[in-house]
């Protein structure tokens, strides 16, 4: 490790060419990746929370579970 480090140092352009090769695929990487401002995802499964203090189960059940369903 300390060799690589006295090679850059004493060369200094190579240090910076490295650099710039990172730069320039990082650059080119971003410009190849996908963007779109709502990505395309289909879902399959649909997580529903509903509270609902001092109902009972069967509340829950005919009250509101049915109608979400629906």
């Amino acid at each position: 490790m300390r060799s690589i480090i006295k090679k850059f140092i004493q060369f200094p352009f190579y240090a910076n060419m490295i650099l710039m090769v990172f730069l320039c695929a990082g650059l080119l990487s971003m410009s190849l990746m996908k963007k779109s401002f709502f990505p395309e995802r289909t879902s399959r499964i649909i997580y529903v929370t509903v509270y609902y203090p001092g109902a009972s189960p069967v509340e829950m059940e005919e009250g509101i579970t049915s109608r979400i369903e629906e």
